[in-house]
């Protein structure tokens, strides 16, 4: 058996399970961790593999994905990154995860393609593994496992509920898959009734593993796979009449949703001082995301094209103002948008996120068309996309790919064509007649030799004379392009465990200035690469860090300058912006300081604070005019 065959096998079983458990003295991200972990893989599955691994795969799936969203959404970032963000580079993590991705495709149908009884183990391993998931997440629910998140709601390994939730229901097709092949498995008759039982077992232990997640996405997407399931692959409808009746009742659903929710104007009037989903930010999730939506919009129309690059959006988003939601008082950071397409558009382009959408709907047309259970993973992904970020990922990046790769095999018209599989078949047979035509009786005294030889010469003898089948070089990969991914690969690997390694060091940092032993702060600091690595996990600057630990210890012209850099990366920190202003106005240069002051109010406009410390600049100018009309503004009493 081929090692990189296993290694594909095992990167696909484990990484969903490496979650590494916070601690205070440090943390290790999971997507970081994973992605270290994935590329790895994928560079000594290439380096193993390559020379087995068809050109003409790897040059087709590149099309559809480097020529199309890929290539577009790497060309966008770097062309905003030298524009809008040349001081620091954290969204190479994105291309890393999408590098990963094309390769886990190719690996997909490279190894489906070269023994077609892999589809079976590997849909075998993705539903066992939804089904421990699913178990695991049963048993934090009552207790018996320690929950890895806060909330009464399990996670699994993945973090929160909505990860979780999102990842049972990728995984729900490829159960679905399992047990359409066990009912129709002719082979194994006696065993056939067992095996259905422990499939029904497990669908149903992932079917309440959604329900305790208490997802809303996970309920719809489950709702629309559980439908078109049954409507198109039990029923054998055709698509247009399934599709028919999922937008008929998806309306119906819709409408009655509406009519419930925080939407809808007439579920509002007891209370005067909430009248819409607007003054329910603060204490309501929907309505949070529905601003963050709104504000994102803002952002895509200032940036249609290229977008604000990958992981800026966190970065971007206060210059559309913090009002409204939990960030405006430093409760709660938000890091994206929980809506996929949406963070396309706004950190890739309009381009790109329609490019995007026409490679998914793509694997759509051609899951549909060849009736694929696992298109269904692909509808449950656009669905999850609504309302979450399972992009960001990587157990369902991974997942996804590896559907895609399924659903491809079956493209008779992208890669079955003059596929490597079908030429070494095909050669493999032509041998064989020729071997039947040319081959001729031995002669009597041939005969009589043979009888006298020893029984190991006679296996070398027929050894030697079987054809051989050598595959055809047309159709490797060529050593450059071998090469090529390789160095790719292992510059994905460097620059992943520096943002894994780097990042666990910033909960240090955080640490350190709490238990105020500043100066274990500044070399730490130090030994971070703030161009891969700007913030910690609560978007805090680390030159936020580096600059207090300096202002603590007596050091404020260092402190500046550290807190001014990372107001380069990270322009509208609050944070960075008022410690700015205070250092400006402690050094009475009072002109600077309310033109950072102003910064701050443009990023929370009615934050009592800034107004006071603006008339206190004012005032310490000597400019009592502006100081009076400044305190007239401010929206709490001002002394």
């Amino acid at each position: 058996m081929n090692p990189y065959k296993w290694l594909w096998l095992a990167s696909i079983s484990l990484l969903p399970f490496l979650f590494i458990r916070n601690t205070q003295v440090g943390q290790l991200d999971p997507v970081l961790f994973r992605t270290v972990v994935w590329s790895i893989f994928n560079f000594l599955i290439v380096a193993l593999g390559w020379k087995e691994i068809s050109v003409s795969v790897f040059k087709k799936i590149g099309v559809l994905s480097f020529l199309g969203y890929l290539a577009l959404a790497i060309l966008s970032y770097l062309v905003v990154h030298f524009l809008y963000s040349p001081f620091q580079l954290e969204g190479v993590s994105e291309i890393i995860r999408l590098i990963n991705c094309f390769f886990s495709i190719i690996f997909s149908v490279h190894f489906i393609q070269q023994e077609k009884k892999n589809i079976h183990l590997l849909t075998k391993i993705v539903a066992l593994q939804t089904v421990v998931l699913a178990g695991v997440g049963v048993l934090q629910s009552m207790e018996i496992l320690e929950n890895c998140a806060e909330g009464a709601s399990p996670c699994g390994f993945l973090m929160n509920r909505n990860l979780f939730g999102s990842a049972l229901v990728l995984g729900l097709p490829f159960m679905l898959f399992v047990l359409k092949n066990t009912i129709e498995n002719e082979e194994q008759q006696e065993n056939n009734f067992i095996n259905i039982i422990f499939n029904l077992v497990g669908l149903s232990s992932i079917l309440l593993g959604i329900y305790l997640s208490q997802t809303r996405s996970a309920y719809a997407a489950t709702a629309f796979i559980g439908l078109f399931y049954v409507l198109y692959f039990l029923l054998h409808l055709r698509f247009l009449y399934v599709a028919v009746v999922i937008i008929v009742l998806g309306s119906i659903g819709s409408i009655t949703y509406y009519k419930y929710s925080i939407l809808n104007p007439d579920n509002f009037g007891s209370n005067p001082k909430e009248q819409s989903w607007r003054d329910l930010t603060k204490t309501d999730s929907q309505a949070e995301r529905l601003l963050m939506w709104e504000k994102t919009l803002s952002m895509i129309k200032e940036n249609p094209i290229l977008g604000v690059g990958f992981q800026n959006w966190k970065y971007q988003i206060p210059k559309y103002s913090l009002e409204g939601l939990r960030s405006e008082k430093n409760e709660l950071n938000v890091q994206r948008p929980h809506n996929d397409f949406l963070w396309i558009a706004a950190e890739s382009g309009i381009i790109t996120l329609f490019i995007y959408l026409l490679m998914m709907g793509y694997m759509v047309y051609v899951g549909i068309k060849n009736k694929n259970i696992l298109v269904l993973v692909v509808f449950a992904f656009l669905i999850d996309s609504m309302f979450s970020f399972p992009k960001e990922r990587i157990a369902h990046s991974l997942i996804l790919t590896v559907s895609m790769g399924v659903i491809l095999v079956n493209d008779k018209k992208l890669l079955t064509k003059n596929s490597n599989f079908e030429k070494i078949v095909n050669d493999k047979e032509n041998i064989k007649v020729e071997e039947k035509v040319i081959t001729k009786q031995p002669n009597q005294k041939k005969k009589n030799k043979i009888k006298h030889k020893t029984a190991t010469q006679q296996a070398i003898q027929k050894d030697d004379e079987t054809p051989k089948i050598v595959k055809s070089t047309a159709d490797i990969i060529p050593n450059y392009v071998a090469y090529l991914s390789l160095f790719v690969l292992g510059i994905c690997v460097y620059i992943s465990f520096v943002q894994s390694n780097d990042k666990e060091k910033t909960i240090q940092l955080l640490s350190y200035n709490q238990s105020q032993n500043f100066n274990a702060v500044l070399p730490v600091a130090d030994q971070i690469n703030k161009y891969f690595v700007p913030s910690d996990y609560f978007i805090n600057s680390v030159y936020m860090h580096k600059g207090y630990a300096s202002l603590n210890l007596k050091k404020q012209k260092v402190a500046k300058e550290d807190y001014l850099k990372g107001l380069k990366q990270m322009p509208y920190s609050i944070a960075l912006l008022k410690q700015v202003a205070m250092l400006y106005q402690n050094e009475k240069k009072y002109d600077s300081a309310i033109f950072y002051y102003q910064k701050m109010q443009n990023v929370i406009p009615h934050l009592p604070e800034t107004y006071q410390q603006m008339y206190n600049n004012y005032l310490l100018k000597g400019d009592t005019a502006s100081a009076r009309e400044i305190i007239k503004k401010c929206p709490a009493p001002c002394k």
